[in-house]
């Protein structure tokens, strides 16, 4: 942590111009898998959490009537846009993972 703003650690090929990879998925392990997995199981959850905002907005929000309806497309838009964020990690991290998997299975 530096400054208090945590840090995230990357591959060694990691490019941090675009995000990518320059080569490999980074996984290199086990553990790198198990926590991909567990961060597939947490997206889901923010998903469904998500989700439930968008079918009971009045929850997020006490005074909901009292917004424009501008603001209110505003709202369900974001909340939609992270879902599908969440729903693009998620598809990383399981191509990810069955990379590897298909590695780990090559002789």
């Amino acid at each position: 942590m530096l400054y208090g703003i945590f840090t995230v650690d990357y591959h060694e090929n990691h490019d941090p111009k675009d995000g990518k990879f320059a080569s490999g998925n980074g996984l290199t392990d086990k553990t790198g898998v198990k926590k991909r997995e567990k961060a597939i199981r947490s997206l889901r959850k923010r998903i469904e959490a998500h989700r439930e905002k968008i079918a009971y907005p009045e929850k997020s929000f006490q005074d909901w009537n009292s917004f424009t309806e501008e603001r209110k497309t505003d709202e369900i838009d974001h909340w939609k846009n992270e879902i599908r964020a969440f729903e693009k990690e998620i598809r990383k991290y399981e191509y990810e993972i069955s990379e590897f998997r298909e590695r780990k299975n090559d002789p």
